[in-house]
């Protein structure tokens, strides 16, 4: 079976999908998810550059389209993705990119996880800049405002609410806490200094789980190169098993 086999017969079953009768925010190009699109999507948006108090737009990098397609390639198969990168890289930026991509395209939802309030909220609020910057300059996309709990000017934001009515949430309690089932994607950002990594993981294992004979939604693992027992647990079970 060809790679572009797998992502037709995946696509099929995410967009058989509950859901999938909401409308997607984006133009018809974007309207279809796979790598090529999405890595178009995210170089239309800009990042913020906190020390440089300027908008900067993505670099055009081949380690970039690479991502681009696996996490496309993964979201559809309903298997996780597990990333280790250096602080340097706009991985994380790029990823909050792809999620918005994903959720613009039908009703969805997704969490990012850190092991500090502020530190999860403020991916939140990355989502919400890179579609704001979309929705100001792009007027032409008819794109409505969104709606967000927390504190724009701070940059940390608890939760944001699309026009399609997609969301996105953030979490840094305990893994107990996780709660909920058909999450689109769950993001945990830095698991590798999470007091409980395996447990964390564990519990986004369920929050993804969809309903028999449809595609599990997809986990995301974000670190640096700091390894701790419970996180080559993580590895070792996400290698073996999707979920």
């Amino acid at each position: 079976m060809t790679l572009d086999s797998i992502f037709e017969s995946a696509q099929k079953k995410v967009e058989s999908s509950p859901g999938r009768e909401s409308f997607c925010l984006w133009p018809e190009e974007f309207s279809c998810l796979s790598a090529e699109s999405a890595y178009k999507f995210v170089q239309l948006c800009r990042t913020w550059d906190e020390a440089g108090q300027m908008v900067r737009p993505f670099p055009d990098k081949e380690y970039l389209r690479e991502l681009a397609r696996e996490w496309v390639l993964c979201r559809l198969e309903g298997r996780p993705l597990i990333i280790e990168k250096s602080r340097r890289l706009v991985v994380s930026w790029f990823l909050r990119a792809l999620e918005l991509y994903d959720l613009g395209l039908r009703r969805g939802n997704g969490l990012i996880t850190h092991t500090k309030r502020d530190d999860a909220a403020g991916h939140v609020w990355r989502i919400w800049f890179l579609y704001d910057d979309l929705r100001r300059r792009y007027p032409a996309w008819k794109l409505r405002e969104c709606r967000s709990w927390g504190n724009e000017v701070s940059q940390t934001l608890d939760k944001l609410v699309l026009p399609n009515q997609s969301s996105v949430s953030q979490y840094f309690e305990k893994p107990s806490g996780l709660q909920g089932s058909g999450f689109s994607w769950v993001t945990l950002e830095e698991l590798a200094i999470y007091g409980q990594p395996a447990g964390m993981y564990d519990q986004a294992s369920r929050l993804v789980q969809s309903a028999p004979g449809m595609v599990n939604g997809l986990i995301t693992v974000v670190t640096n190169v700091e390894f701790s027992d419970g996180y080559e647990m993580v590895i070792a079970g996400a290698s073996e098993s999707p979920y």
